[in-house]
């Protein structure tokens, strides 16, 4: 037979132990590839560029945050609504395909939180999203 005892003081040095491994083991080794294969796909740029955080400690607890590195990834998950110009009378953007495109509006696209997906599927009880 074995026993262990664990002692109040031990725990607070625990923690942040714990949630380096965390980041380290859990975050880069199971969630980022869970969120790769939930990101919605066009050119592979966005499903390419997720990373992790380390570790900061807040009140409460630790904070461990996963980013997707373009600006546009907030687009993406959040959705938008309809574009418009602002300074002219047309919108110029250049397809995929390297045809110029002029138009007085763009559609307004729903929100894919993918992110947020993949937290709730890996079984985390509170995530949160944070645009920061």
């Amino acid at each position: 037979m074995a026993e262990v005892r664990v002692f109040p003081q031990e725990l607070v040095g625990l923690g942040g132990d714990l949630a380096a491994l965390y980041r380290t083991q859990i975050a880069v080794a199971v969630i980022l590839p869970m969120m790769r294969i939930e990101c919605p796909i066009d050119t592979g740029v966005l499903r390419q560029q997720h990373g992790v955080d380390p570790v900061r400690k807040v009140a409460g607890g630790y904070l461990v945050k996963f980013r997707a590195a373009p600006y546009w990834g907030v687009f993406v998950s959040e959705g938008h609504g309809v574009i418009r110009p602002v300074h002219a009378k047309a919108l110029r953007f250049v397809t995929k395909q390297g045809k110029v495109v002029f138009t007085r509006k763009v559609r307004a696209v729903a929100a894919n939180p993918w992110m947020y997906r993949t937290f709730v599927r890996a079984g985390l009880k509170t995530p949160r999203r944070v645009f920061r």
